[in-house]
């Protein structure tokens, strides 16, 4: 049997079979939904018991059956192949499991999303492990779970509209409000943004900024795809780009919104002499930048 075979059919085994989440999950889900643990023992749990699966795959010598490599794999034969077929189950198996956790916990939502996506980020380290040796392994898993963190981080950043900053309808997707985490993450982005731009940009920063603070405190709801300032536009600008930076590095939301959090207006001045020096103009604008750290303004001589 080719090893994409076995893959697939251990797939259909998972979604046609009555399959449980393991016992160990099963237990520790048990005992939080009758409130015998608390949210962060069943994730502190969980973590433990993924590391601890996949210690026991290198334990009984999954990685070194696979060492023999894809092509010679498929010409072993007997007792080797069982061996072979038995190591290429045991991924598969860790993996499919992994991901009904995972999904199990996303659907409930009895856990901060992040710390599903580190779990998972952490699972896709050690699926890694198989690239070198089984790339068929690897590119039919590690997808599969990267997706599911993704999805994880970004459900971390929305959740059902009810009033707030909502994200853009997009091909009949269901709008969802921007969560504190994310209206945070946006406001880092935000700083970012105007650390090394011109006085109108940073200007436009802070007006940014405070659309995002007066829509996320109203009882409406504001959608970020009905653009009618360029304010609003820089935060639909900056939602973009979390959402696509997330996609290679889920930790960058956790990362901007920390930035969020600290995010305070300055206000920022200069004296421009006018012709023949005996006359100056004040110039005053706003930004989200401490004045004098990365603050660099075209309006400043040599700026």
């Amino acid at each position: 049997m080719s090893d994409m075979k076995l893959i697939m059919e251990g797939w259909r085994s998972y979604c046609t079979e009555p399959v449980g989440t393991g016992a160990d999950f099963d237990l520790l889900y048990e005992n939080y939904s009758k409130g015998r643990i608390s949210h962060t023992q069943l994730y502190e749990g969980w973590d433990r018991q993924v590391s601890n699966d996949a210690q026991v795959l290198l334990e009984e010598g999954v990685l070194d059956a696979l060492k023999v490599g894809f092509e010679k794999g498929k010409q072993l034969a007997g007792k080797a192949k069982e061996v072979y077929d038995s190591a290429v189950q045991k991924v598969i198996g860790f993996v499919f499991q992994l991901e009904l956790q995972a999904w199990k916990l996303l659907e409930a939502g009895k856990i901060i999303l992040s710390k599903i996506a580190a779990v998972l980020m952490k699972a896709v380290k050690f699926i890694k492990k198989f690239c070198g040796v089984h790339p068929v392994i690897c590119k039919a898993t590690l997808a599969l779970v990267v997706m599911i963190s993704i999805t994880a981080v970004m459900a971390m950043m929305a959740s059902p509209a009810m009033a707030g900053v909502t994200t853009p309808e997009v091909d009949g997707e269901q709008v969802r409000q921007i969560t504190d985490t994310g209206v945070n993450a946006i406001k880092g982005c935000l700083e970012v943004v105007g650390e090394q731009a011109d006085s109108q940009t940073q200007q436009l920063t802070v007006d940014a900024f405070k659309w995002l603070e007066q829509a996320q405190a109203a009882d409406t709801m504001s959608s970020l795809g009905e653009v009618q300032s360029n304010a609003q536009a820089m935060v639909a600008s900056c939602f973009k780009s979390v959402q696509a930076a997330a996609e290679e590095d889920p930790g960058v939301v956790k990362t901007l919104a920390s930035l969020g959090e600290q995010v305070k207006v300055y206000v920022n001045s200069i004296q421009i002499d006018t012709s023949g020096a005996t006359e100056s103009t004040k110039i005053v604008w706003k930004s989200l930048s401490v004045p004098g750290k990365g603050n660099i303004s075209s309006l400043v001589p040599g700026g």
